[in-house]
């Protein structure tokens, strides 16, 4: 009857030499992306408003004219993207106020906070689909919503970064009820 044997000491000591020339050898984990520095935190932190045009930005110029969808928050609204720059947006939410002005007084007000995506191409923070709703107390009715066409309002957003810094932006736009 033979003895079974382990490994000689020599099997062993190779075999621990070659695992850690196998870990010491492999990948090196991936490094961690650089974040465009409009994604960041600067003296100067401003917010630019948009709509989406094949999927990318198009900044929203002065007196434009803009339709009305049903708001998530309730009544109607302009929806609007919304590029920061300056802002902390990696790994933090900002805190967000939407409002519509009509004949200089507000006409409805919303707050919520959400973390937005930082673009790959450097030009900022990306919040999507955000619809600056009137108040439905006021424009909740045909009406009330059909006066508002064809005037001049503004859109008025401010955002906030986790470290305070606040920008704002206000937009004239022109309201296309109806048809």
């Amino acid at each position: 009857m033979s003895a079974t044997r382990g490994p000689t000491p020599r099997a062993v000591v190779l075999l621990s030499t070659l695992t850690l020339l196998a870990v010491a050898c492999g990948d090196d984990p991936a490094p961690e992306p650089e974040v465009p520095e409009a994604c960041l935190g600067s003296d100067q932190p401003n917010l630019e408003l948009g709509h989406g045009v094949g999927g990318a930005f198009a900044p929203l110029a002065d007196a434009e004219e803009v339709g009305l969808i049903a708001a998530p928050q309730g009544g109607f609204g302009v929806t609007v993207l919304v590029r920061t720059r300056g802002l902390a947006v990696v790994d933090n939410p900002l805190r967000f106020s939407l409002e519509p002005w009509v004949d200089d007084e507000v006409a409805g007000h919303f707050e919520f906070d959400r973390r937005i995506q930082c673009l790959s191409n450097g030009t900022g923070g990306l919040l999507n689909g955000t619809v600056v709703g009137f108040d439905e107390t006021k424009y909740g009715t045909n009406d009330a919503l059909l006066s508002l066409d064809g005037q001049l309002i503004e859109l008025v957003i401010t955002a906030e970064d986790v470290d305070g810094r606040t920008a704002t932006v206000r937009r004239p736009v022109t309201l296309l009820v109806g048809g």
